[in-house]
């Protein structure tokens, strides 16, 4: 298992669950995967949960939809894993890099895409924009006591590949459209965001930095913090 995030960003490709997207074609190097013949498939993703929240990413690194569990109503109903819970939802989340007086979107990727699974656990999907790298990892954070926490962790690696500094800045989903009343119900909280809307950086040559958001449920902020 690795020890920074340097060495989870360098961990050798999943050779079992690997994705390569090139000019809107898939591949990978397993040959033997019956799922690949499939792709593209929107309903394709990877599950993240701690059972506090769980959350569904496609193979660009949208969050499809996160839902964090709030408790259980007392009804008669058979047992299940989400049967007669309460809980609140978002979908559709992404972000977006802004350098160089070009904007990336990550959820409409031209450009080459790896997506795989870290110790057959962890999302990473890599973004090749040739100028910089940005890597994308997701978990959902499980304490050393086994505690679990209502947010989901999403990080973003960013390195760069140009001989000269690398400005710019990642911008965050909108959490509401033209009225605070219209807000999702969700929160997002990143140290390096002073208007919590974009994230700026600045990284020299051969260098790289690494951004992480947290996504909390609303109802959970307290007790997250």
């Amino acid at each position: 298992m690795a020890k920074n995030i340097t060495q989870f960003i360098d961990e050798s490709v999943n050779p079992y669950f690997n994705l390569t997207i090139e000019n809107g074609k898939y591949f990978s190097t397993n040959k033997e995967s019956y799922y690949l013949k499939q792709l593209p498939d929107q309903s394709f993703s990877f599950d993240v949960t701690n059972n506090k929240v769980t959350s569904s990413i496609d193979e660009f690194g949208t969050i499809k939809s996160i839902s964090f569990y709030h408790g259980n109503y007392l009804t008669e109903d058979k047992p299940g894993v989400w049967v007669s819970k309460d809980f609140v939802q978002e979908n559709d989340l992404s972000f977006k890099i802004r350098y160089d007086d070009k904007l990336y979107d990550f959820k409409n990727s031209k450009n080459r895409v790896e997506a795989d699974l870290v110790f057959n656990l962890f999302p990473r999907i890599k973004h090749d924009l040739k100028d910089l790298k940005c890597t994308i990892i997701v978990y959902a954070p499980v304490g050393r006591t086994g505690a679990r926490l209502s947010c989901l962790v999403y990080g973003i690696y960013i390195e760069n590949l140009k001989p000269t500094n690398l400005t710019g800045e990642l911008i965050l989903p909108k959490l509401y459209e033209k009225k605070y009343s219209d807000r999702r119900n969700i929160l997002m909280h990143c140290p390096q965001s002073a208007d919590k809307k974009t994230v700026h950086f600045s990284i020299s040559p051969g260098k790289a930095k690494f951004i992480p958001f947290i996504l909390c449920d609303p109802n959970a902020y307290s007790s997250e913090e």
